[in-house]
Formats: C-alpha cells, structure tokens, sequence
C-alpha cells in the first residue's frame, strides 16, 4: 500500500450503513494524491457507503467536517480517488457512478 492513505476492501463495505462515512482523512492537491483542481492545497475528504452497496468518496476544504463534506463536498472522480485510495478492480467496480 505504497504511499496510499487507506485501502478499502470489500469487507468494510458490507459491514457499512447506508450513508455511514467508514473512513475520511486529508490529501494534498498534488499529482501524486488528488491531482484534481491543480491547487496544491490541503482537503478532507471522506469515503460514504450508499444504499445499493456503492460508495463514494467527497472532498471539501481541509477545515469542512466530516459531515459538512459529506454533504456538499465535490464527490471525485474515481481516478484521482485511486491515487491514494488502496483497493480492487472488485471495489472499485462499487464507486458511484
């Protein structure tokens, strides 16, 4: 899990609630983490658990709380999610479409 920030697995989604956030944390705007409104500021972002058993991850400035982001945080596309989001072909085949 090289210089990824969490892996998430297919176990912790079947164990989630619907709209639970199993996992938040910080990224830089760089290329080698979120790389996606090219700032290089600082952001939380949270993992949500949806009702189908899909799941997604938002990101809002660093000082949004969990619930803030995931409520109106930007929900990522799953490429830049991959960038520090360790996991399977299998659960990245769940992400939000």
């Amino acid at each position: 899990m090289k210089n990824k920030q969490f892996e998430l697995t297919e176990e912790v989604l079947q164990k989630a609630r619907c709209q639970e956030v199993i996992a938040t944390g910080f990224v830089f705007d760089k290329p080698e983490e979120l790389n996606f409104y090219n700032t290089s500021k600082k952001y939380r972002w949270v993992i949500v658990v949806g009702g189908i058993g899909d799941w997604a991850l938002y990101v809002a400035n660093e000082q949004a709380s969990e619930d803030y982001a995931k409520r109106s945080g930007d929900k990522m596309p799953l490429s830049c999610v991959r960038n520090f989001i360790e996991m399977t072909n299998e659960v990245a085949s769940l992400y939000r479409r």
